[in-house]
């Protein structure tokens, strides 16, 4: 019986990890193909459009972060078949993520140079990469809808329909990007401008699509003006900030992290940003099963909790975690073995670039590996119970007492080599791996959060 349970838990896991991942290969590849396009403009354009999207990719964490925090309530009233507050906390979720769209949308319109200028010196890097950021601030608020109609969909088990729909947003990014970048079928050559207007472009007809989908279909995440309007108790807004905002927070602190590495890169070279920037979306790709797998998980253990079966959702969690290194095992092999390949993509690299970038590489496929047992601990078994706060004091603990100071450390005050200060990044995986350890043996986070 138990292991008939076993295999239907990971035919499930597999079932909603599938379109999960597809959608962050998706949103990866988007990245990518700016980076791969712009790359054979030079090293000035990567650079300017690693630290914009770096910056871009911050935005849209602390979008996930709200949706974290709601899509834990959502699983578990989906599990427990409560409709009513299933739509009252999307709701609430949504006006969440889209006022906090406006305030980035805002910063991109109007501080641009000052935020380009947090992560790097050259004047021409911070010029282009402004431009950038004001082009694409309007697509922050469609960003604030998609991320939260993607979580909602994933928590009643629909993630195929944003899939679909960030298939087309993709697509269309790419023709515009060919045609605005470089200047076909008439248009002007307009360089990262074309990619930012791309960008805008593409994510607004998807969200827009979408949204039409959701309401000819009436689907239950179709929400009507009184059902934002009765959304606002003071209760369910409550539980909502008291697991969005440790997960909205972690999520901040967490992607400044990210933003601080690429400030300690910038700061050695411009070379040194480039290579980093490379790896941005290669890494996005190779961690995309992993992410979806994780997701996956926080779904159906979400389910299981809300449903009441306590032993049932420990035993699954760390099925979920080893599940997960294998797929990381896989994915760090793949990768090597497609490398050759992927340098093909980035020919418009000088070759100091090229040779870092590699190094990086090759280092990045041991970290995919590392990485696989925090994403699942974290994403997929320790927030499905909403176990927030822990995770929040885990990250910052990681990244700003061991990762960002052995980094900096190495990187300003030492002789060694550019590979070992970025391996130094991951250090931080691995203290996650032994805390959430601890953690999930405990089964402190194995509580119902909508009784």
């Amino acid at each position: 019986m138990y292991s008939a349970n076993n295999i239907k838990f990971i035919k499930q896991l597999i079932l909603i990890a599938f379109p999960i991942s597809l959608q962050v290969l998706l949103f990866s590849s988007r990245n990518l193909v700016d980076i791969m396009m712009l790359g054979q403009l030079g090293d000035t354009e990567v650079a300017a459009i690693g630290v914009a999207g770096r910056v871009s990719y911050i935005a849209i964490l602390l979008f996930i972060g709200v949706a974290t925090g709601g899509g834990i309530l959502l699983a578990q009233y989906w599990g427990k078949k409560e409709l009513n507050g299933l739509k009252q906390t999307f709701s609430l979720t949504l006006m969440c993520s889209l006022f906090i769209g406006a305030l980035i949308a805002f910063s991109f319109y109007f501080f641009p140079h000052s935020i380009m200028g947090i992560s790097t010196e050259a004047n021409d890097v911070i010029e282009r990469g402004a431009g950038y950021l004001k082009i694409t601030s309007l697509a922050m608020l469609f960003s604030a809808i998609g991320v939260i109609y993607a979580a909602g969909l994933r928590s009643i088990n629909q993630a195929g329909i944003s899939t679909f729909f960030s298939c087309i947003g993709v697509a269309l990014n790419i023709v515009l990007n060919y045609i605005l970048i470089f200047g076909h079928f008439g248009f002007a050559a307009m360089g990262i401008e074309g990619a930012a207007i791309a960008t805008l472009i593409s994510c607004s007809v998807e969200i827009s699509l979408l949204l039409l989908y959701i309401y000819i279909k009436n689907n239950i995440l179709a929400l009507r003006p009184s059902d934002v309007f009765h959304s606002f108790q003071r209760s369910e807004l409550f539980k909502l900030i008291k697991l969005s905002a440790p997960v909205t927070i972690n999520m901040l602190i967490y992607s400044a992290g990210l933003f601080f590495y690429s400030v300690i890169f910038g700061h050695i070279n411009t070379q040194a940003l480039a290579s980093l920037t490379v790896m941005i979306p290669v890494e996005s790709m190779a961690t995309a099963l992993l992410i979806g797998v994780a997701t996956a998980t926080s779904v159906v253990l979400g389910n299981e909790i809300g449903s009441g079966d306590t032993e049932r959702t420990y035993q699954h969690a760390w099925l979920a975690t080893m599940l997960s290194l294998f797929v990381g095992v896989i994915t760090a092999a793949t990768m090597l073995l497609l490398s050759p390949y992927v340098f093909r993509l980035f020919s418009g690299l000088d070759e100091e670039t090229l040779a870092i970038s590699q190094s990086f590489y090759n280092l990045l496929a041991l970290g995919v590996v590392i990485r696989s047992l925090p994403l699942s601990m974290i994403i997929g078994v320790l927030r499905s119970g909403g176990d927030n706060k822990f995770c929040l004091y885990q990250d910052v603990f990681a990244q700003w007492v061991i990762g960002i100071p052995l980094v900096t450390v190495l990187a300003f005050y030492t002789e060694v080599s550019l590979a070992i200060v970025y391996l130094a990044i991951f250090s931080e995986e691995i203290i996650k791996v032994v805390l959430s350890t601890w953690r999930i043996q405990s089964k402190v986070w194995i509580k119902s959060l909508i009784d």
